[in-house]
C-alpha cells in the first residue's frame, strides 16, 4: 500500500472512521479528573471573564460544562489549566453545538478557503478526505459568514499610534 501524501499515512479512511466513531460516542462524566482540586479556581476564572465580557449565563454554564468534560478525560499540565479555562469560554458559542465537531471544523476550512479566494472552495480531495460535501457545510458556512460580517461591521480598530485599541460590541452581548 502506498502512503497517502495528504494524510501521511497508509490508512486515511480507517483513521477518519476511527475519529468519527470517537466523536459519536458520548463519554460519561466521571468527576475523576486529576486536576479536580483546581476546578473551583478555574470556574471562578470562567465566571470572572464571562462577566467582564458580558456574556450570557448560558455561555458561562456551557464553558464550565466543557471544562468539566475535558478535564475528566485529559490530563492537563498545571501551567496550562488557565489557558484551558479561557479556551472553553471561546468554544462556548452555543450556535455551533448542534453539529459534529468535524463538520464545524470542515466548514471553518471552507470559509478560510473562500475568504482567501482559493479555488475550488471545496476540492474533491477535501470532500474525499473529510467525507463532507460543500452542500453539507453550507448551513454552517452561512452562519460563520454572517457572524464574520456582523463582527466586521460592529468592530473598529484604531491605529497603532493610539494604542491598538479596539471596540467589539459583539463581545459585549450574549453570543
Amino acid at each position: 500500500m502506498t502512503t497517502n501524501k495528504t494524510w501521511m499515512t497508509d490508512y486515511p479512511e480507517e483513521v477518519l472512521a476511527w475519529m468519527r466513531q470517537r466523536e459519536a460516542k458520548h463519554l460519561n462524566y466521571n468527576g475523576k479528573s486529576p486536576q479536580l482540586a483546581s476546578r473551583g479556581e478555574l470556574v471562578d476564572l470562567i465566571c470572572m471573564v464571562t462577566e467582564h465580557l458580558k456574556l450570557s449565563v448560558a455561555t458561562t454554564h456551557l464553558a464550565v460544562h466543557l471544562l468539566d468534560r475535558f478535564m475528566d478525560s485529559h490530563f492537563i499540565l498545571e501551567n496550562q489549566l488557565k489557558l484551558t479555562a479561557l479556551t472553553v469560554i471561546m468554544l462556548a458559542d452555543r450556535a455551533f453545538m448542534q453539529w459534529p465537531t468535524s463538520l464545524v471544523a470542515a466548514a471553518c476550512v471552507a470559509c478560510g478557503r473562500l475568504s482567501s479566494n482559493f479555488e475550488p472552495i471545496w476540492s474533491a480531495t477535501l470532500e474525499t478526505t473529510t467525507g463532507y460535501t460543500i452542500q453539507s457545510l453550507s448551513q454552517i458556512m452561512d452562519l460563520f459568514l454572517r457572524m464574520y460580517r456582523s463582527e466586521k461591521k460592529n468592530s473598529t480598530c484604531s491605529t497603532p499610534e493610539s494604542g491598538y485599541g479596539s471596540r467589539c460590541p459583539s463581545l459585549q452581548g450574549s453570543p
